[in-house]
């Protein structure tokens, strides 16, 4: 046992000469990806969003701010930090730590050195003990080692938290804004109203005052004390393990809390302790369920055990967890369990947290915010080795919360990770549960960006479970990831999960080696929705991913998405067909979503055509085929609702509106009926609803469109006075849904208030007046959409393209070179989509169009027009106009004849087209086979 646990610290101590090799994104990954993306006329400078299209709260991290301009820049930044965690050791920590402190915005790190700043004879007496008396010499020389450090930071932490004026409110209002509910369920729908704004409330007192703290003042000794207490780990343990025979259990009560040595033996530890050093044996921890201020007692709590199959037993706050403090739990070898609460093993909530294991065969479980999980600092489990289960309930597993920094890292074995969540997705299911676990990071809408959250395990054959996000997934500027390095693994998820980036946010799922198996639901594997970045990339291996929609590199809502596989012989199987390289047209743009195979002989499931049989082998067949009488369809949550379940119409307009905004699935069927109540009230709502017109509820923002439109359908007068009026507005969310509104009704009224917005000192409130003037349809607005395409951003100039051209796609020749020739696709393809959007585009048009002297590389996406070509033109003369087309824009127009929904004019014009087709490449494309 001795001369194992000095092999276990000479490895750790030679570290950096056994790091696993970290992977990089490879020239053939670039390659495949630039080649998928040329088939859309575009290329990586394209992969662009605009991350500024709110108001810039004050947590915003600039590492997030910056994936932004450059999306793809995401893999990079993935691999830095498995650099950084795989070589982390106490040398490298005080680098690392100002990486940290810059990346989470917490100010410049100073570390500080307390190992020689206490003699012997100061220690014992600020403990009040005479430790070589009470442990002998061997024992009181290494426990001073982590005394002297300790009684240092505590003194200065202590120090940090009294000056600070709002300490009572950040301690008070922390925890409860990441526990979740589990009777969210059964809360009445004015219950959960009133939870939501009071909780609104306290969130935005919550995050003004903690812009306002110094968090690099609190976190800095944390940081310190954790370089010191690792350094000594390494360096004291082999001495103390050749000498342990000699230790004996002692536990001593002194003005910094209970200190324990423990012996060879098999000893139990029961109670709050401030620091344990165990040199050997199968012990036991109990700790109790702290609450806040019993965890705020003591700003240190360390737990260090050399050797033995241990069980660590804890409530909250414990195993390595730092609450306006730090905690630390290093176990260097052994068969261990660890069992806690909430905000526990490696978790951090303003402070630090770390629990390291050396290896064995290990089992974890805990409850919300842990294994690897921070808000306001810095929250890491580390685990050299063995085959361990990782269990939790929600946000843990390398989770990352607002200014936090939060990771799990495995360096081998075959692992399990588990989430068990109790609380219910009561927004979209009834038997869903959410997780936010896996490198998932997550931010407060509105009021907050998010953090980082990284899950790295190096090798093995992994399995990952969760349910609604998770493996790779991130909400609301921030960043989460799943790195898998090696080993054959199996992902299951349901939804926003492997590669998942969801409102403003970049998820990565990044899979490096083997054969793999994904399954999920949807909007996932490799989903970008909202203007966010979702990847998944598989580098290698036979692989199979399973989905049923928006997944396998769909983007939706203006996203970016790619499913990159470079190797192997994979497998895919999707139900809809908003999957396998899919872009929607949301806010009248297109989104950008890639699939990319590129290498290996591939299976695509056909799983959309039923009712046939197919023989094959020598004893096997499929059969697929309607012998059954169908099930009576399932009820849907929300709105088969039982009359005696049901909730009556409200009377008040105010407990009315909160029916018709409600956002849980299961008072659905409550919505509508609320809005045309309200609607039928007409004019005299108007007051309470021009009060919400700045909401900042998603839900009661779409509740206001739909009344609004359908009280002009009886009082229009009163209503078109209060929207023009309300474009005078200086808040952007009242101008936002009054565009909208205007822009639905058609309201030529609103056209000068509008026109004025043109001219906003805000780039989003340009583009949107571009936008609504030209969903107004006056063409008399021709003038000052033109002059918007020469507008500094690219978004304006984009919208003010797809507005002209879905005015009158008959534009000066000029106008339509200079938007084809911009250099940001969005604004090339918005002309385009507007053009479609017009209606049907006259032969003599698209020739215009085809023949505009441009390069080869942007020609191509005219290809697109192909599906707004006039019905009543000659199929002839439409197929000789597109065959005397560089090859580069044929390509394109046949894919879209081809995939898209097929018409008898499509489908004669591609059988015209593939008899006279001269290149064999393309006229496969034209091929049924094909399609």
């Amino acid at each position: 046992m001795r001369a194992a646990c000095v092999v276990v610290v000479a490895v750790l101590g030679s570290a950096a000469l056994l790091q696993p090799q970290v992977p990089k994104l490879s020239p053939e990954a670039l390659r495949a990806v630039d080649s998928a993306l040329a088939l859309l006329g575009v290329s990586r400078q394209d992969w662009w969003l605009p991350g500024d299209v709110g108001e810039v709260d004050q947590h915003r991290l600039p590492a997030v701010r910056a994936l932004f301009r450059e999306p793809f820049s995401s893999f990079e930044f993935a691999t830095r930090q498995a650099e950084q965690l795989l070589a982390l050791r106490p040398a490298t920590l005080d680098a690392t730590a100002r990486q940290w402190s810059e990346l989470l915005a917490f100010g410049e790190y100073t570390p500080r050195y307390y190992e020689q700043q206490l003699s012997a004879h100061q220690v014992d007496s600020l403990l009040g003990v005479e430790l070589e008396r009470r442990l002998g010499l061997i024992a009181a020389t290494s426990l001073r080692q982590y005394l002297v450090p300790l009684v240092l930071a505590w003194r200065e932490i202590s120090q940090v938290r009294s000056s600070f004026r709002s300490f009572p409110l950040l301690v008070e209002l922390l925890d409860s804004l990441l526990m979740l509910s589990e009777d969210e369920s059964q809360a009445s729908l004015f219950e959960l109203r009133q939870r939501e704004l009071w909780g609104l409330q306290r969130a935005r007192e919550y995050f003004q005052v903690a812009a306002e703290v110094p968090w690099y003042r609190l976190l800095a000794p944390m940081l310190s004390l954790w370089r010191a207490i690792w350094a000594t780990v390494e360096r004291n343990s082999p001495p103390l393990d050749r000498y342990r025979d000699s230790v004996r259990t002692t536990i001593l009560e002194t003005p910094y809390g209970r200190i324990a040595v423990g012996g060879p033996g098999e000893d139990t530890y029961v109670g709050d302790f401030t620091l344990i050093l165990e040199v050997g044996g199968n012990d036991r921890y109990v700790f109790p369920k702290l609450s806040k201020s019993a965890a705020l007692e003591r700003p240190v709590r360390i737990v260090v055990d050399l050797a033995g199959d241990d069980s660590y037993d804890g409530g909250d706050y414990t195993l390595g967890a730092g609450f306006f403090g730090c905690g630390f739990l290093i176990d260097l070898q052994g068969n261990d369990i660890y069992r806690s609460r909430h905000f526990s093993q490696g978790a951090a909530l303003a402070g630090l947290g770390f629990l390291w294991d050396g290896g064995g065969a290990d089992l974890y479980a805990c409850g919300v915010h842990g294994q690897g999980a921070a808000a306001f600092g810095i929250g890491l489990l580390m685990d050299g080795g063995g085959n361990d289960l990782y269990r939790c309930f929600a946000q843990g597993q390398g989770f990352g919360f607002v200014r936090g920094y939060g990771a799990l890292v495995d360096r081998s074995g075959n692992d399990s990770y588990i989430a068990q969540s109790p609380y219910v997705d009561a927004l979209r299911y009834d038997q869903r549960f959410l997780t936010f676990t896996q490198g998932a990071a997550l931010g407060y809408r509105l009021l907050a960006s998010g953090g980082i959250g990284i899950l790295l395990d190096s090798a093995g054959n992994d399995t990952y479970v969760s349910d609604i996000y998770g493996q790779g997934t991130a909400y609301w500027y921030a960043m989460g990831a799943l790195l898998d390095w090696q080993g054959d693994d199996r992902y299951v998820a349901h939804q926003y999960a492997q590669g998942a980036g969801v409102h403003l946010a970049f998820g990565l799922l990044w899979d490096a080696a083997g054969s793999d198996v994904y399954l999920s639901f949807g909007v996932s594997q490799g989903c970008g929705h909202d203007i966010a970045l979702g990847a998944l990339y598989d580098a290698a291996g036979d692989d199979t991913y399973a989905c049923e929609s928006l997944s396998q590199g769909a983007a939706n809502a203006n996203g970016l998405a790619l499913l990159l596989d470079l190797h192997g012989r994979d497998t895919y199987v999707a139900r809809r067909d908003n999957t396998m390289g899919y872009g929607d047209f949301r806010r009248q743009y297109g989104s950008i979503g890639v699939f990319a195979d590129a290498e290996g002989t591939d299976w695509y499931a056909d799983t959309a055509l039923n009712r046939r049989s197919r023989m094959g082998s020598t004893y096997g067949a499929l059969l697929d085929a309607e012998l059954l009488p169908p099930l009576p369809p399932p009820p849907r949550p929300g709105i088969d609702v039982p009359d005696s379940l049901r909730m009556p119409l409200a009377e008040g307009i105010d407990s009315l509106f909160a029916q018709a905004s409600a956002a849980h699935l299961r008072f659905q069927y409550i919505v509508q009926p609320a809005r045309e109540k309200i609607a039928k009230l007409g004019a005299a709502t108007l007051p309470y609803l021009a009060a919400k017109f700045a909401t900042e509820s998603v839900r009661e923002r779409i509740a206001l469109e739909d009344i609004l439109t359908r009280i002009d359908q009886q009082d229009s007068a009163a209503l078109r006075r209060l929207i023009v009026d309300s474009l005078r507005s200086k808040n952007e969310r009242t101008l936002a849904l009054m565009g909208t509104v205007a822009g639905k009704l058609r309201l030529k009224a609103a056209l000068p208030a509008l026109a004025e917005l043109l001219e906003d000192s805000r780039w989003y409130i340009r583009a949107m007046a571009a936008l609504r003037i030209g969903e107004i349809g006056d063409t008399s607005v021709q003038r000052l959409l033109r002059r918007s395409l020469n507008d500094a951003h690219p978004m304006v100039r984009a919208r003010a393209a797809f507005a002209l051209v879905r005015l009158w796609p008959r534009q000066p020749r000029e106008l339509w070179l200079q938007v084809l020739q911009d250099s940001f696709y969005v604004v090339r393809s918005s002309a385009i989509l507007g053009a479609l959007q017009y209606g049907s585009l006259p032969r003599s048009l698209l020739e215009e169009l085809w023949d505009l002297p441009l390069p080869r590389k942007w020609r191509r996406s005219l290809g697109w027009l192909v599906l707004g070509a006039d019905t009543t033109a000659p199929i002839r003369r439409v197929a000789q106009l597109l065959l005397r087309q560089p090859a580069e824009l044929r390509q394109v127009a046949y894919v879209a004849i081809s995939q898209q929904r097929a018409t008898p004019w499509r489908e004669r014009l591609r059988v015209a087209c593939a008899r006279q087709e001269p290149d064999a490449e393309l006229r496969r494309i034209l091929s049924p086979a094909s399609r």
